[in-house]
């Protein structure tokens, strides 16, 4: 992905899955005085740490997964959109499995 790009939904502004493009997205709107919502998408225990080592503010963090859907609703942690659509194709107990050890690992 890496670009931004509006959200089909409406429920976001804008969507990335790049921090970097998160952040200067939400600088250039808060200089402009406008209040939009945005999402970084990737695993929660992946992304959360890395604006805070930044000294980034957070204001309201939402996760959003199914974690009742293994296959299709959850996105391994250190796996990217692209490298886990690509696991899908080793069929649903492989990704399931990959699921399960990302959902366990701390």
């Amino acid at each position: 992905m890496g670009s931004v790009q509006t959200h089909c939904t409406n429920y976001v502004d804008k969507k990335t899955d790049n921090l970097d493009e998160a952040l200067h997205m939400i600088n250039i709107w808060t200089r402009a005085g406008r209040m939009n919502t945005s999402a970084l998408l990737g695993n929660i225990a992946d992304i959360f740490p890395k604006p805070f080592n930044l000294g980034v503010p957070h204001d309201i963090v939402a996760k959003q997964i199914s974690a009742h859907d293994p296959v299709d609703g959850y996105l391994p942690q250190k796996l990217n959109r692209a490298t886990w659509k690509s696991k899908h194709h080793c069929g649903p107990k492989a990704a399931k499995a990959t699921t399960r050890t990302s959902m366990t690992t701390r």
